[in-house]
């Protein structure tokens, strides 16, 4: 395996390329508040300062705020006219449906992370390579088919560990569904609901 340490970089992409005055601005993240960012002058979070400076620079543009969950999103962007959805990585699939504009944020690099009292046995030395990595996520499963690896529904983590995470049995994948989805995985982890989670 490359290396879970990755680089993403996150797009915003309209489902149609033509003008309108509406622009159906849908975001998986209600707790993000943009409305609240729009009337105000303070740093909120890079996403939502990004969205912010984006809006109040197309003043003729009218934004129609909406939150839906990531795999309604994908239906949303085919069904609405001016549709656009921030802050979602770029994967082949995507880009025969989307048109994708230049990069707006840059987000921390993706890890694996798992309780610090299991390491022992949830990375053990085999699934390493000579430089002490992780040699592909398939690994942390041999001969431990009761091990979990904790996932959003329709979230993609690029193209790389997309196919990691399609190569693992379904027994070995939690997928969860619903908003504020990093928060609810790092619970589940907590809560030693699963074992392994891929987040900043």
């Amino acid at each position: 395996m490359r290396n879970l340490v990755i680089f993403i970089s996150f797009i915003c992409f309209c489902a149609n390329s033509y003008a309108q005055d509406k622009i159906h601005w849908l975001s998986y993240d209600a707790n993000a508040s943009i409305e609240f960012a729009l009337e105000n002058s303070s740093t909120i979070s890079m996403v939502t300062d990004t969205t912010r400076l984006l809006m109040t620079s197309l003043p003729k543009y009218q934004f129609s705020i909406e939150y839906a969950k990531s795999p309604s999103i994908d239906r949303l962007l085919k069904k609405l006219p001016n549709a656009c959805a921030p802050n979602r990585v770029k994967n082949p699939k995507r880009l025969k449906e989307s048109i994708f504009s230049l990069p707006l944020n840059i987000a921390p690099n993706l890890r694996l992370h798992y309780l610090k009292d299991k390491k022992s046995s949830l990375l053990p030395q085999n699934s390493l390579n000579k430089a002490g990595k992780l040699a592909s996520l398939a690994a942390l499963f041999t001969g431990k088919s009761v091990y979990t690896l904790g996932i959003d529904s329709g979230r993609s983590l690029g193209i790389f560990l997309d196919q990691q995470i399609a190569s693992l049995d379904g027994h070995n994948l939690v997928v969860r569904t619903g908003g504020g989805s990093t928060t609810s995985l790092v619970q589940m982890l907590l809560k030693n609901r699963i074992d392994y989670i891929i987040v900043p």
